[in-house]
């Protein structure tokens, strides 16, 4: 072998911009995340919102007077013990306001930061909310 290709190509020359093959190289980051447990966050995502749902429209029915609404699942822990699964949901959520700015932002209302322990039964699988709160009001 010549002693030139031994050599690293510069970074410029190192640059992928062929949509099929970054399309291919794509796929295989996304395998090897597979085979090491990484969920992608959308995923992640997507197997959250539902317990994130069930603890809103727990905490919005105790009445407040303010209705909140889901913004992003951050976290979710599963536990089964005595028959029964329980999930820790972290996630945060704002109140659900019309938006009156210039910009489409309303101001009033910044996001909250929520914890929400739910209980599932193993055999019919309803959830029952056990606590739903802010956290560092």
């Amino acid at each position: 072998m010549r002693r030139e290709l031994l050599r690293p190509r510069p970074p410029s020359s190192c640059q992928v911009t062929d949509p099929g093959t970054v399309a291919i190289m794509e796929g295989f980051y996304q395998k090897i995340d597979a085979f090491n447990g990484v969920t992608p966050p959308r995923e992640r995502d997507a197997s959250i919102i539902c317990h994130v749902h069930h603890a809103l429209r727990h905490y919005n029915a105790k009445g407040k007077g303010l209705d909140f609404v889901p913004v992003k699942p951050l976290m979710a822990a599963y536990v089964g013990f005595k028959s029964h699964i329980w999930v820790h949901v972290s996630f945060l959520a704002r109140t659900r306001k019309i938006t009156s700015s210039e910009d489409g932002r309303n101001k009033d209302n910044p996001i909250k930061h929520f914890f929400a322990e739910l209980r599932y039964d193993y055999n019919f699988g309803t959830p029952t909310v056990e606590t739903c709160t802010i956290i560092g009001k």
